[in-house]
This record gives structure tokens, C-alpha cells and sequence, in this order.
């Protein structure tokens, strides 16, 4: 199996994410090629939901005897991951020799008429990004028995632009354990102390 992960350390923002993939490898047809990837939030203290979706690592290919390939890149297609994160450590793992941090692999095929291939150009990661800053609370919310929701026309008190989520339809009372994520959420809780029972979390300000 070659190591396409070399230099695949990765600080991950914003909705999408691009980096380069630095190595200097030559593999040959039938080899198992596998590429992967770990990341850190830095300063990140908060429970949050984390999916890393639609991601590739894509190598552009040159053949070893200089002939020209059969087809100019070689892909490598990582399987979808959602990844509950609770600090600023690495995930999936901070060993880059741990089969965790390798989501994809594949068969090189046969581009230069059976001879070596040369990936040394390096490689480029790209992936979709998305995280739920509530992830605790709506755990909590679905654990009641409650429908979570971060849409603001869920609200049943009328919050508009200080509402942040709401959990709806639980068969009894959330006071203690909702209360508790939505102070942690950075808002105050209101809801109904009869059915039907409605729960907003709202900042106060």
C-alpha cells in the first residue's frame, strides 16, 4: 500500500477547504493507493458536530518513461465522516500512522502501458466542511423526545432575531437539562410548563 497522507496535517474553516498534497512517490499499476486526512479546530472548547463530506484528494499523473498517460489525474475518493469534536485535539486521530486517519483508498491502474507512474507533482485535498455549534443541545432535545430546530419559524414566543434554536413537541417539561445547554449556547430559555410543550433558547440581547 502506498501512503498518499504525507504532509496531510490540515487546519480546517470555512464551508470548503483546498490544500496541497506534497509527495514524492512512483507507483505501479495494481498498487493500493490510500489518502486520508486529520484536522484540528485550534482554541475549539465547545461540543460540535463536524462533517467532512464530498471529499477527494486528486494527483495529477506523469508516466516514469515520459510517454504520456492515459489519463492526466488519478483521484482518490474519501467516504463521508461526521465527527462529534469536544476540544482543540486532532481528529480522527493525532497518529498520522493510524488506519483512522486513511478514509479512501484505490487501485492504481495501468496509465503509462504498464510502466511506473510518478505522482511527484503532489496532489490537491478538497472537501465540503459543515458543523452544528448545538450539537449537545440537540442530542439533549431528541433524547426527550423533542424536535430540535435552529429555523426561526419554529419559535412559538416570537424572539426573531435573538432566537437560536428551539426544541418542540417533547412529551413533558426540558427545563433542567435544556436550560442548561442553552446558557451554555450563550441565551436564556423560555417555554411552556404544559402541553403542548414548546421551548425556545433566545439571547437576551
Amino acid at each position: 500500500m502506498v501512503d498518499a497522507g504525507q504532509d496531510r496535517r490540515y487546519v480546517l474553516s470555512g464551508d470548503a477547504v483546498e490544500v496541497q498534497v506534497h509527495l514524492a512517490r512512483r507507483v505501479a499499476p495494481g498498487a493500493t493507493l490510500a489518502a486520508g486526512y486529520d484536522f484540528t479546530l485550534p482554541g475549539n472548547h465547545n461540543t460540535l458536530t463536524m462533517t467532512v463530506s464530498a471529499a477527494k484528494v486528486t494527483f495529477p499523473v506523469a508516466c516514469v518513461s515520459a510517454a504520456a498517460p492515459s489519463q492526466p489525474t488519478l483521484t482518490v475518493n474519501l467516504k463521508d465522516q461526521a465527527y462529534t469534536i469536544t476540544n482543540d485535539q486532532w481528529y480522527p486521530s493525532g497518529d498520522q500512522s493510524s488506519p483512522l486517519v486513511y478514509q479512501g483508498s484505490v487501485t492504481v491502474p495501468d496509465l503509462c502501458g504498464g510502466g511506473t507512474i510518478s505522482l511527484a507533482k503532489g496532489g490537491t485535498f478538497t472537501a465540503t466542511l459543515g458543523a452544528n455549534p448545538f450539537a449537545q443541545s440537540q442530542s439533549e432535545c431528541e433524547a426527550q423526545g423533542g424536535t430540535f430546530s435552529t429555523d426561526p419559524s419554529t419559535d412559538q414566543f416570537g424572539f426573531g432575531a435573538r432566537f437560536i434554536w428551539s426544541c418542540n413537541n417533547t412529551p413533558s417539561s426540558v427545563v433542567v437539562p435544556m436550560n442548561t445547554d442553552c446558557v451554555a449556547d450563550g441565551g436564556v430559555l423560555t417555554l411552556t410548563l404544559i402541553a403542548p410543550f414548546y421551548s425556545s433558547c433566545a439571547r437576551t440581547a
